[in-house]
């Protein structure tokens, strides 16, 4: 095939120096390799940056790293290119390329020679390189190692001149190859070493030729070990060194062959080398073993030949083969056919006989038996074939003659014996199915006919009580069954009887309607049954009943109760005013007048006090506003009540306002005398009440007692004057002393005098100056100077403020707290003052409090407290303005003042950590205040967290360091003492588990061959081991033999039988891994093994781990390969992920974890390299660690998690970089560090948190390393992206500030981001502005201020009010609504009177239908729905019985006709119900229609109607024409007509 070429070819790129334009070039590195035809090229780029590369010329075919183009880009510190040539690519070819490596690019011309005969090259030439900026340092390049069976010639120029044997290319520091070779060695009748091609292609130089030898049969003369040297400087000018080697032939030939037992031989006497020799074999023998040859022996004497192979034997056939004449092996006898040993031909089978292929003998068939095979009886079977007897038929089934089976019976016959000849129908009551030995008995209830295969049930009204009956049985007389009834007591009783054998007549009060074992039923209510065996039941006649079931009679209807109809099943009671007292009854009798009964009655009773009945009718409601006594038959016994008068039986009339009339009569009422009073309808004249009077006889009501006077009792006819200092309102009980703010009043005086501007007094008291002002009694008032205040009023003086309290402006009547934030520490203060920095404080304070430590305040005018410092930083003192960030091998959760050193086992790398991390797995931390943690060492191993690294206990290991556990040693393999960095194989002889300690002695019968196994083998039969810890196991001697597997001795072959060495069974024939020549047995060549018996050396298969043709010879697997099975199959490679070191392997060694192996054939594993991982066994691969994770040792052990704090963004990293200042990666295994979102900052790299901006600082974008202060006018919080404008009537005056300050009560500021106090302007009189105010609000209604600058307004005196807003003097105060008066001198309205208005002089009576039940009214409240008032009233009187109001009003509404009121107070009036009437206006209840009259209609003022014509009803309250029902001697529908 076609010589390949591959070239590596690295371009090392140079610093650039900080004044140079280009880098300076260095001439390539150039290796050239024999096999394979591809060119590799690396560069070094920084870290960042791409590296492309474009290859132009002739490029078909040519691809890049697998990809076929003819352009690539990659990125990384160190690029490869895998650039691969077709097998079509000979000869020159000249490419160019293209390097772009950050900003500097690379030209060249590549000039690639391929001579299929001889050496290949590549050259580059025409460097050149520009860069458009200064270049950074580069990481050098790795050193590249060749696979271990690649054979490479490095040759680079490292200063002076080229070594021997290569010349100088160009300008440049590269030295080539001179491009001489050697003609090439071939000697005949010779063999030359590996390290020679005999394939005829020429030698490169320096090539060493060694190990040359002869054939056998040849002799050696010359050199054995020869060297391709440089002979000149021109291509194919090389010499081999040494003299030339020949091979002499030598005489020899072989010894005469003698004919095999059984064959015969041809002329194969003394022959010469190559001549071949045949044996043939007689008829009924094989032939074992192939031809043989003459062929050159071991030596170079003359005679020493020898024949190839083994000996040829003949083999006699075994019983049940053949062999003609001629033939060469032994063929099995055909079905039908047989043979004995040695036989030359095959007989065949007798009548009645068979066999199969390759028998000895023939056998009888199936249904024949004997040595001369005849027939089976009828009754008998032999189912198989051979000289075996016949068998009986089983129960059920029979034969005939010659049978080689039975049948079964068929349905409906039997065979109850073994042998039977034939099968028995089954009889009459009986049944069977296929195959029955015996006929079963029909089931009871059931019959058949003879024969049958199943049974039939008894027809209806028979019965079958026993099993097998040939017919059925007929019930008794009266009685039926069912089909299938299987008894006499299936046959039951007819209608009216019931009973179980015997039938019984059905008791009085039962029936029975049907046939059957039921029992008897109970009459339902209503009927009843007299006699005995009743199918049905009577019906109950009028005048009884029967509410039960089951009865044999009926009952009378009880006294009041009655039925006129059949089939009652309860009697109906007598209706109202009727009763009866007969039992039995079928109608009811009327009550006489003055009496009436309620429903169901049996005698009548006298109508109550105040109603009245006629004969048979209820007892009726005397009209409205009368009385009756009981018993009473008549209307004229109803009688007015008190409170009204009229003629007796009629409606009375209600006594007028004034009147009274206190007993029941037609009696006239009576005039209420002066002090008294009575509202209309009165019993009795009532007193009036305490607060009015009344002087004249006759009144409906009594009058309020007018303003300034006041009854104290009852019955008054006149009012008292109020005395001096005091006054009332209208209606008063008593006189009230003027109230405060007022001067004194003289006696019955409506209004007291109001105090002067600031004054103000107690109630009866002189007026004193207000809190806020001083001056004296009845004087002047002054409002306090700003700084000043006075709380209480009177003439005291002003007094200053104290520490902690400010008064900014003038009639102070307290001083206000300084607000929170701030502090006043002198007294009489007007302002207040910010905390500085480092402090705070609550409101009303006199100083700052400064924070504690572990707290800052960064910002002045702080009112909360100090915020605790953020996790991760400190504060060692008080009154700090900032905190520290805790240093690497500290932390502090947050509010602390100090921080707290990593226990052993954590760390932290970098400043201001807020927890300390654990150390990883595979790494410790001794000390606290640990900064970073070390690798555990081989041999040790650290799980996450821990201070201490553990040894790896026996029978484990750690390879490498940094191990977070120690590995089990795989089995066959051992760790005897702890801290173990490897596993010693186990020696040969011994085997181990995984995880051991020490190796196990193989046991006796076992062995293994190699070191580092898991088991021992089994010696195979035909070996033993008598002892332990074996290597190998000894063959049996000859005559000795071991059957089974893992032997420890040899047992002697029976008498009579014979093995040789290493037999695994005796025989006749040959032992095991030997065959049989034809005279004699033979052991197989050397590693292949035979069983027992064989005849020809083909029998003869390579044993496990070898391979070769059965018989010939059996060469070992190769390392990298491996042959399981015995056979002549081929050596197979080794999976990827496994291996085989030694030759002659039965099975691969999966590669251990940390190894792998990507190749079949493998002869070992590869580390896997940093960055990467196996962590199973058998990889075929490492595994790059993800993003996140890294490895920085090659071999075993995984991939570990980022620190918090650090990050790896690509795969198979081997280390990880910590975040950059303004990122953070909060948790372990981290791919990217996300940026410090806004409001937050970092300014140390490595963190995993991020800190957040302090109060009055800020960060607006995200990746920040500093928060920014605030500026004047603005303010923020903790966490801040921004900071907001103070808001309008707030300023902020320094930068850095946490919260804004209000502008002073009595100032204002309407705009926003004021960043100064000046900003607050002063409000004007007639407004105010509490602290923090946007603007000044004007005072409100009832409100004034006279002056500048005030954070409040003052209330008007009581009683008066402002008209508008923005009040600046007292004298706007007028009387309020509800008060009436001149100037500020105004008395509260009385009851029954309001003032609507403010500044009303007089108040107004309230409008009829309203009330003002209390003083100081300002409206006059609606009288609720149902009652009404007169003007000027203090309530509303409740509407009588009979009368409503929908609204509040004057005076009630009468009722109209139909329709009533039953209370007082009524809001509507409702409709007479159906059955009652009125025919007059204003009632309080309705009438019930009279006997022989209904009304249908609600709320009718007509009279109730007449019933129809020659009809009626007995009750009163009848609601439908159809309670009239016809009269005697008339017949007709309830209603009428009546004829």
């Amino acid at each position: 095939s076609t010589t390949a070429m591959r070239v590596f070819l690295l371009l090392l790129l140079c610093i650039l120096e900080a004044a140079a334009v280009c880098p300076v070039i260095r001439a390539p590195r150039i290796v050239r390799i024999k096999h394979g035809q591809h060119l590799l090229i690396q560069t070094s780029a920084p870290r960042t940056a791409s590296t492309h590369l474009c290859v132009n010329g002739d490029t078909a075919g040519v691809s890049i790293n697998s990809q076929t183009a003819h352009e690539l880009t990659l990125t990384g510190a160190v690029a490869q290119w895998d650039i691969a040539f077709p097998a079509s690519f000979f000869g020159l070819r000249t490419l160019t390329f293209t390097f772009t490596t950050g900003s500097c690019t690379t030209t060249g011309t590549l000039t690639v020679t391929i001579n299929p005969r001889g050496p290949s090259d590549a050259s580059v030439c025409s460097l050149s390189e520009t860069c458009s900026t200064n270049q950074v340092q580069l990481p050098p390049l790795p050193s590249f190692v060749p696979a271990a069976d690649t054979p490479l010639t490095y040759i680079e120029l490292i200063g002076g001149d080229c070594p021997v044997g290569t010349h100088k290319v160009g300008d440049g520091d590269m030295c080539r190859d001179i491009e001489g070779y050697c003609s090439p060695l071939s000697p005949p009748n010779g063999a030359i070493s590996t390290l020679c091609s005999n394939d005829g292609a020429p030698q490169r130089l320096q090539g060493v030729c060694s190990q040359l030898s002869c054939n056998l049969g040849f002799t050696l003369s010359g050199s054995t070990s020869r060297t391709c040297g440089a002979g000149g400087t021109q291509r194919g000018s090389g010499v081999w060194s040494g003299t030339a080697t020949s091979c002499t032939a030598v005489a020899s030939y072989c010894s005469a062959l003698s004919a095999p037992t059984g064959g015969s031989v041809g002329s194969c006497g003394p022959s010469a080398i190559g001549t071949s020799c045949s044996v043939a074999c007689n008829p009924g023998h094989a032939l074992v073993g192939a031809s043989r040859k003459c062929v050159a022996g071991t030596t170079s004497d003359a005679g020493a030949g020898v024949w190839s192979g083994s000996p040829q034997t003949c083999s006699a056939c075994p019983a049940g083969k053949y062999a003609a004449a001629g033939d060469t092996t032994c063929t099995l006898c055909p079905a039908g056919k047989f043979s004995s040993a040695a036989a030359s031909a095959c007989t065949a089978c007798a009548a009645n006989t068979r066999s199969d292929a390759g028998s000895a003998a023939c056998v009888c068939n199936a249904g024949y038996t004997g040595g001369s095979c005849t027939a089976c009886t009828a009754g008998s079977f032999k189912s198989s074939t051979g000289p075996s007897t016949c068998s009986p038929c089983a129960l059920g089934t029979s034969s005939t003659a010659g049978q080689a089976s039975c049948s079964p019976c068929s349905p409906g016959q039997f065979a109850s014996a073994t042998g039977s000849s034939s099968c028995t129908a089954c009889a009459a009551g009986k049944h069977a199915g296929a195959g029955a030995s015996v006929c079963a008995d029909c089931a009871a209830g059931h019959t058949s006919a003879a024969g049958a295969v199943t049974c039939s049930p008894c027809a209806a009204a028979t019965y079958a009580a026993a099993t097998g009956a040939a017919t059925c049985t007929a019930c008794p007389a009266d009685t039926v069954s069912a089909p299938g009834s299987t008894a006499a007591t299936a046959c039951v009783c007819g209608p009216g009887y019931t009973g179980s054998g015997s039938c019984t007549a059905c008791p009085p009060g039962t029936f029975k309607a049907s046939a059957g074992p039921s029992p008897c039923q109970s009459c339902r209510s209503g009927t009843f049954a007299a006699a005995s065996g009743a199918a049905s039941c009577s019906v109950c006649p009028a005048g009884k009943s029967q509410p039960l079931g089951g009865q044999s009679a009926c009952s009378d209807c009880p006294p009041g109760r009655f039925t006129s109809t059949s089939g009652a099943t309860e009697c109906a009671p007598c209706s109202t005013g009727l009763y009866t007292t007969a039992t039995g009854a079928t109608s009811c009798q009327p009550c006489a007048a003055g009496t009436s009964s309620t429903p169901g009655s049996s005698a009548c009773a006298s109508c109550r006090a105040d109603t009245y009945s006629s004969a048979g009718a209820a007892c009726t409601a005397c009209p409205p506003n009368t009385r009756s006594p009981a018993g009473s038959s008549v209307v004229t016994a109803c009688v007015c009540s008190a409170g009204y008068t009229g003629a007796d039986g009629t409606a009375c009339t209600a006594c007028d306002p004034g009147k009274a009339k206190s007993a029941d009569g037609s009696a006239a009422c009576t005039i209420c005398a002066a002090g008294r009073y009575a509202p209309q309808g009165s019993a009795t004249c009532l007193d009036c009440a305490p607060g009015k009077s009344n002087s004249a006889s006759g009144a409906s009501s009594c009058t309020d007692c007018p303003a300034g006077q006041y009854s104290s009792t009852a019955t008054a006819t006149a009012c008292s004057v109020c005395a001096t200092h005091s006054t009332s309102a209208s209606g008063a009980t008593a006189c009230t002393a003027c109230p405060s703010g007022k001067a004194f009043a003289s006696s019955g005086s409506t209004t007291c005098s109001t105090c002067s501007p600031n004054s103000w007094s107690t109630s009866g008291s002189a007026c004193a100056c207000n809190a806020g002002s001083t001056g004296p009694d009845g004087g002047t008032c002054v409002g306090c100077d700003a700084g000043k205040s006075k709380a209480t009023p009177g003439p005291s003086a002003c007094t200053h403020c104290a520490t902690g309290k400010y008064a900014i402006g003038s009639s102070a009547q307290a001083c206000a707290d300084c607000e929170a934030g701030k502090y006043a520490s002198a007294t009489g203060s007007t302002a207040c003052t910010h905390c500085p920095a480092g402090t705070f404080s609550s409101a009303g304070q006199a100083s700052c409090t400064p924070c504690a430590a572990g707290k800052h305040q960064s910002g002045t005018g702080a009112a909360s407290g100090c915020p605790a410092c953020a996790p991760g930083q400190y504060t060692a003192s008080t009154g700090s303005s900032a905190c520290a960030p805790c240093a690497a091998g500290s932390y502090a959760a947050g509010d602390q003042a100090s921080c707290v050193s990593c226990q052993p086992g954590k760390y932290t790398a970098a400043s201001g950590a807020t927890f300390c991390m654990q150390c990883p797995a595979g790494q410790h931390a001794a000390s606290t205040g640990a900064t970073a943690c070390s690798l555990c060492a081989s041999g040790k191993f650290a799980g996450p967290g821990q201070a201490g690294c553990g040894d790896c206990g026996v029978g484990k290991y750690a390879a490498s360091s940094g191990a977070a556990a120690c590995a089990l040693c795989p089995a066959g393999r051992r760790a005897g003492v702890t801290s173990s960095t490897s596993c010693p194989a186990c020696p040969a002889g011994k085997f181990s588990q995984a995880g051991q300690a020490s190796c196990t002695d193989c046991a006796a019968g076992t062995y293994t061959s190699v070191t580092g196994t898991a088991s021992c083998t089994p010696c195979a039969p035909g070996k033993y081991a008598s002892g332990i810890a074996s290597t190998a196991c000894t063959d049996c001697v000859a005559n000795k033999y071991t059957a089974t597997s893992g032997a420890t001795a040899c047992a002697d072959c029976p008498t009579g039988q014979t093995s040789a060495a290493g037999s695994a069974s005796c025989s006749t024939g040959c032992p095991a891994n030997q065959y049989w020549t034809g005279s004699a047995c033979t052991n197989c060549p050397a590693n292949s093994e035979s069983a027992a018996g064989s005849e020809a050396v083909a029998d003869c298969k390579c044993s496990p781990g070898y391979s070769g043709n059965d018989g010939s010879t059996c060469t070992a697997c190769t390392s990298g390969s491996y042959k399981a099975a015995t056979g002549s199959a081929t050596c197979t490679d080794c999976p990827a992920g496994q291996y085989t070191s030694s030759s002659g392997a039965s099975g691969c060694t999966p590669c251990q974890t940390g190894k792998y192996s990507s190749v079949t054939g493998g002869t070992s594993c590869t580390d896997c390299s940093m960055g990467s991982a196996a962590t199973t066994t058998g990889a075929t691969s490492c595994t790059n660690c993800a993003p996140g994770k890294f490895k920085a040792t090659s071999g075993g052990g995984n991939c570990d998690d980022c620190q918090v704090g650090k990050y790896s963004s690509s795969t198979a990293s081997t280390s990880c970089f910590s975040c950059a200042a303004g990122k953070s990666a909060p948790a372990t295994g981290s791919a990217t560090c996300p940026s410090c979102s806004a409001g937050k900052h970092q300014p140390s790299t490595g963190q995993g948190t991020c800190l957040n901006c302090n109060t009055g600082q800020y960060s607006a974008t995200s990746g920040s390393t500093a928060c920014s202060s605030c500026s004047p006018g603005t303010f923020s919080g903790p966490d801040s992206s921004s900071c907001s404008d103070c808001s309008p009537g707030k300023y902020q005056a320094n930068s850095g500030a946490g919260v804004c300050d209000n502008c002073p009560g009595g100032t204002a500021s309407a705009s926003t981001g004021a960043q100064s106090s000046t900003s607050c302007t002063s409000c004007s009189p007639g407004t105010y502005a509490p602290p923090g105010s946007a603007s000044c609000s004007d005072c409100a209604v009832g409100k004034y201020q006279s002056n500048s600058g005030s954070a409040q307004c003052t209330n008007c005196n009581s009683g008066t009010t402002t008209t508008a807003t923005g009040a600046q003097a007292n004298t706007d105060c007028v009387c309020a609504p509800g008060y009436s008066g001149s100037g500020s001198n105004c008395n509260g309205c009385p009851v029954g009177k309001y003032a609507a208005n403010p500044g009303s002089t007089t108040c107004s009576n309230c409008q009829a239908g309203k009330f003002a039940a209390t003083t100081g009214s300002a409206v006059c409240t609606n009288c609720s729905p149902g009652s009404y008032s007169a003007t000027g009233s203090t309530g509303c009187t409740a509407c009588a019985p009979g009368q409503y109001a929908t609204s509040s009003g004057t005076a009630c509404t009468d009722c109209v006709a139909g329709k009533y009121s039953a209370s007082s107070g009524s809001t509507s009036c409702t409709d007479c119900e159906l059955g009652k009437f009125h025919q007059s206006a204003g009632q309080s209840a309705c009438t019930f229609c009279s006997a022989h009259r209904f009304k249908d209609q609600t709320g009718s003022s007509s009279t109730c109607t007449f019933c129809p014509a020659n009809s009626g009803v007995t009750t009163t309250g009848s609601t439908a024409p159809t309670d009239c029902t016809c009269n005697g001697g008339y017949a007709g529908p309830a209603g009428g007509p009546c004829t």
